[in-house]
């Protein structure tokens, strides 16, 4: 079964009501709710849920998306278990149990995560990357500089990394025990920027830690192939590196640098990651909001046709 994540159309979609109507009109039986799922929206979903017309699969942290949280400009910088302020890692705790509390209301069996960032000086890094990919949308110049700026970013990260890492894995820890007491499971995404958390490599560091099987590895494919295509570790696959850890996927495609493109729109393989998939593993086609409905059907019908539903 495949979910869609309600990042598609969000910011079109007035009502809790408009998103299961939508999401029902493309075919689709299951939802994610997004870290933009406005709490206003829930009373629907919840009614909708109790006359069992459509399931909610998973949620992306932090959900819902309250008055509060609105007022942070950046609030997956402002709350990750990463963070050297324990104020922020204190509240990156807390919401998270929250949107656990939620995923075990609506009856959800997964909650996906962004766990955090190495941060640099003045936390230039995020500003750093939005430029390198700015310049590579503009096919910015030869080869060398782009080898340059990448191995730049690649050292500053090596050198800066550790101890972002090692509270990531503290923090986490004991979000852990709370979601292994509700019978929620946890899934480390990987990420988009190359300075989030975790890198390829630190996937499977994480994983080791915590062997509950109520953590694991959550892919998303747009994520991936933006990352091997700015060349941070070309011909190396992050499913197949972690696929006995594997709870969830998130279905996009990407061309170059730009995801959240409709399956089959851009340059994933995947029939490749077809061979990673089973049943018990959640789907959800993650999509930007410009995706328009001829192409999520479209590219609903592509899975299909390829053997991922």
């Amino acid at each position: 079964m495949l979910s869609l994540s309600t990042s598609w159309g969000i910011g079109s979609q007035r009502s809790g009501r408009e998103i299961i109507d939508a999401a029902r009109g493309l075919g689709f039986e299951a939802l994610e709710l997004n870290y933009q799922f406005p709490k206003g929206f829930l009373k629907e979903i919840f009614n909708d849920r109790e006359r069992g017309e459509l399931k909610i699969t998973s949620l992306h942290n932090i959900c819902p998306f309250t008055k509060k949280l609105a007022s942070y400009a950046d609030f997956f910088k402002r709350f990750n278990f990463s963070s050297p302020r324990k104020e922020i890692a204190k509240k990156a705790i807390k919401y998270t149990k929250g949107t656990i509390d939620l995923a075990v209301k609506l009856g959800a069996s997964a909650v996906v995560l962004h766990v955090g960032e190495v941060e640099l000086e003045n936390n230039s890094q995020r500003e750093m990357e939005r430029e390198f990919r700015r310049s590579l949308k503009m096919n910015f110049g030869p080869e060398e500089r782009i080898r340059k700026t990448r191995e730049k970013f690649i050292e500053l990260r090596r050198q800066n990394a550790p101890p972002f890492l090692e509270r990531t894995i503290k923090n986490l820890g004991e979000v852990l025990k709370y979601a292994e007491d509700k019978g929620v499971k946890l899934g480390v995404e990987n990420r988009y920027f190359f300075f989030e958390i975790p890198s390829f490599e630190e996937i499977p560091i994480i994983l080791k830690e915590m062997p509950s099987p109520y953590l694991g590895y959550w892919h998303d494919c747009g994520h991936a192939a933006h990352l091997q295509n700015v060349g941070y570790f070309p011909g190396r696959n992050p499913l197949s590196q972690n696929r006995q850890r594997l709870i969830g996927i998130h279905l996009h495609d990407c061309v170059g640098v730009s995801d959240h493109s409709a399956p089959g729109y851009g340059e994933v393989d995947f029939l490749e990651v077809k061979k990673y998939l089973n049943e018990k593993i959640v789907k959800v086609v993650e999509l930007g909001p410009w995706v328009t409905h001829q192409e999520v059907k479209r590219g609903v019908e592509f899975l299909s046709r390829i053997g991922i539903d």
